[in-house]
């Protein structure tokens, strides 16, 4: 392919990109303008101005301890869960916290929690060792999100599809919400979650639908796991405690975790029908129209 006029310029992108992570914040910001100016493409002036404000908002350049650093990854994952960042601002960001850690923090392994570290070597490609550090968090934490969507990432980089599949079936159960698009991985997932999204707009119904909406397609991979069944089954009784009327997404969270935890017990604890039947009743009075749905589902799987 033949070279472009802006092909000229785009060193100008890779001096700004180098300033950055030298935390020269105003040579970063000049080159990016410069950039813009030459080109016209306002995605850069854009660019420019969403950096700045970050870097600003998080006091990125005083970082002096892994819980700052840590703390200024959530607040980039936030504004990625809720499509407040482009990819270009992200990419960057995730490429400066890197560069903190390795330089500042990856000898200080005594003063970091395993989940910072395990996101933190996940972050800088070390996914083997993050991998362990992340189980090893979710021995003692079986309900950290965070650690969780890293460790099915850690097992897709490593080309174990099956664990991350079985992973991300926790963590649409356990947190569906609190994913990023990205944190779907596969492309039927994130393909139907932009469907149901353009749907719904609001990414809480359209992330607790799409766990259903899984489940019913055969996507789910349910592994029998007694402690995060625990969990689930904690969430439930705590949250029925208060029997409000619930607004829409928070019925469909009911209604997929009673799913949940009907299928485990008819999977792993076949003898127990008890839990199937109350979880079963609670979801006809949770949405009549998706326990139809469930129910026809249920026949054609017998």
């Amino acid at each position: 392919m033949s070279a472009t006029f802006w092909d000229n310029f785009d060193h100008l992108l890779g001096e700004a990109e180098t300033a950055f992570l030298n935390e020269d914040i105003d040579g970063a910001l000049d080159k990016w303008l410069t950039y813009y100016k030459i080109t016209a493409l306002s995605e850069w002036q854009e660019n420019a101005v969403e950096i700045k404000e970050i870097w600003e908002d998080n006091k990125a350049k005083h970082i002096e301890s892994p819980d700052e650093l840590f703390k200024l990854w959530k607040n980039i994952r936030r504004l990625e869960v809720n499509n407040k960042i482009s990819r270009y601002s992200r990419n960057l960001f995730i490429r400066y916290i890197v560069n903190v850690y390795n330089e500042r923090f990856h000898n200080r392994s005594d003063t970091l929690k395993k989940e910072q570290i395990g996101v933190f070597e996940f972050l800088a490609g070390n996914y083997e060792e993050a991998a362990d550090l992340l189980r090893e968090r979710l021995r003692n934490n079986s309900d950290d999100v965070i650690s969780r969507i890293y460790l099915g990432w850690c097992y897709l980089e490593q080309k174990e599809q099956k664990s991350a599949v079985a992973v991300l079936t926790q963590n649409l159960f356990l947190a569906a919400d609190e994913l990023a698009e990205n944190d779907l991985y596969l492309s039927q997932f994130k393909m139907l979650y932009g469907k149901l999204h353009s749907q719904r707009t609001n990414h809480q119904e359209a992330a607790w639908l799409l766990t259903f909406e899984s489940w019913y397609r055969n996507w789910l991979f349910l592994e029998e796991d007694e402690s995060f069944y625990q969990i689930m089954r904690q969430k439930e009784i705590d949250e029925r405690i208060f029997q409000v009327k619930y607004y829409l997404h928070e019925r469909y969270r009911h209604f997929v975790r009673c799913l949940y935890i009907a299928e485990y017990n008819r999977r792993f604890n076949k003898k127990n029908v008890g839990p199937i039947l109350e979880q079963e009743n609670y979801m006809q009075r949770l949405d009549p129209l998706l326990f139809e749905k469930y129910r026809k589902k249920r026949k054609a799987l017998r």
